[in-house]
Order: structure tokens, then C-alpha cells, then sequence
């Protein structure tokens, strides 16, 4: 390209100097781009997390209660409430 030219060998060296680099960028951006989808899938864990520790707590209150109705209505809304807790966490399971 710049055989005939009075500088050719600084260019061909400087042109040379221009690839490693750009080599190694490129080489840092993979390894930041990985870095970062490894965060990603972690912070993504986390929050999972998070959302089964506060379904969990609310459960806890429902299925922990030692109130067994003071009558048909009561009753069956605590049945009903029970079930819900049950089939909501095979839901939840099934979706996650």
C-alpha cells in the first residue's frame, strides 16, 4: 500500500502497532461483555430470589395460622386460602 512511499517502514510499523491494539480492545470488550452477563444472570438470581423469599413469608402466615373458622363462611375461606397457597407454588414452579 505504502511501499513506495519515503516512510513506509514507520507506517507499515505505526499500521502494525494500530492492529495489536485494536486486537487488544477487542479482546478487553469480550471479556467486559462476559463479565457482564455473568452479573446479569446473578443479579437476575438474586432477584428471583428475593420474590421466592417474600412468597414464601406470606405462605407462612397463611399456612403458620392456628385460626380454624368460626363458621361455614370462615371455614371455607380458610380452605380456600389454603388451597390457593398450595396450587399457587406449583404454578410458580412450573412457570419459573
Amino acid at each position: 500500500m505504502y511501499t513506495d512511499h519515503s516512510h513506509s517502514a514507520q507506517i507499515k510499523e505505526r499500521q502494525s502497532k494500530l492492529d495489536e491494539a485494536c486486537s487488544d480492545l477487542q479482546q478487553h470488550c469480550t471479556a467486559r461483555s462476559q463479565r457482564l452477563q455473568e452479573s446479569l444472570k446473578l443479579q437476575e438470581f438474586y432477584r428471583r430470589a428475593e420474590e421466592e423469599e417474600a412468597w414464601m413469608k406470606e405462605k407462612e402466615q397463611i399456612v403458620s395460622s392456628s385460626e380454624v373458622g368460626r363458621g361455614l363462611s370462615h371455614v371455607l375461606r380458610l380452605v380456600y386460602m389454603q388451597c390457593q397457597c398450595m396450587t399457587s407454588r406449583i404454578v410458580s414452579s412450573v412457570l419459573l
